[in-house]
């Protein structure tokens, strides 16, 4: 059998978002590389401050975030939510750049800002009382939200629950970082954490990393509409 027609992999791997098949050329050597093409910069735009119901901005961090009021209740009486094993999914919304911020988002004084418009949760998730595990087929499916339900909107981050209540000393876990740091690099990308209390109340929480690679919780903006 010719080795150059030979495919090691069933054709029903073809159909695995993702996957390609790279043809080699016979009796030919042809180099090629993969470059990673740069996002487009965020656009830059004041924050519609005359919205805000409260707004404590860390001057800490590098980022402002911002939820409405209906998504807040969402989060924190609606959303259905398991209190036997954690449970979790993703923020969809806007980022911008503050005015007279540097359009690099590596630039150290990278300002930003966001507003988080929609809460999905997310499939293929398995929890346990300790842990959250995202799937490959839960991150494939919020980009194929993006790209055809949320078109033109961003993956803001995401958002999970702790089955205890908060303290300043629990925030994220070390596993949280590690997927967050892996899977949402931008800065502009937060996590939510949802504390559930043995009395099922609930507490909603915002961190966000920064440039130096350090989870500081971020105080959010509430707005009216």
């Amino acid at each position: 059998m010719n080795q150059y027609n030979t495919y090691p992999f069933p054709k029903a791997a073809n159909n695995i978002e993702g996957v390609f098949y790279i043809t080699r050329e016979k009796n030919r050597s042809r180099k090629f590389s993969f470059k990673k093409i740069p996002l487009p910069s965020l656009p830059e735009q004041q924050p519609l401050n005359e919205l805000i119901i409260n707004d404590n901005f860390n001057q800490n961090v590098n980022g402002r975030v911002y939820i409405n009021n209906s998504n807040y209740t969402f989060l924190t009486k609606d959303l259905d939510l398991s209190i036997q094993v954690e449970d979790g999914g993703y923020i969809i919304g806007n980022a911008y750049r503050f005015p007279g911020s540097p359009i690099n988002e590596d630039d150290h004084n990278f300002k930003w800002w966001i507003t988080i418009e929609h809460v999905i949760p997310a499939q293929a998730i398995y929890g346990t009382p300790g842990m959250l595990l995202f799937t490959g087929d839960s991150w494939s499916h919020i980009h194929r939200l993006l790209d055809k339900k949320y078109k033109g909107k961003k993956l803001l981050g995401w958002y999970h629950t702790h089955l205890f209540g908060a303290t300043d000393e629990d925030g994220l876990s070390i596993m949280d970082k590690n997927l967050h740091t892996r899977f949402l690099p931008l800065p502009w990308q937060v996590a939510l954490l949802i504390n559930i209390n043995q009395y099922k109340e609930r507490e909603l929480r915002c961190y966000q990393r920064t440039p130096q690679g350090r989870f500081l919780k971020t105080p959010f903006n509430i707005l009216d509409s």
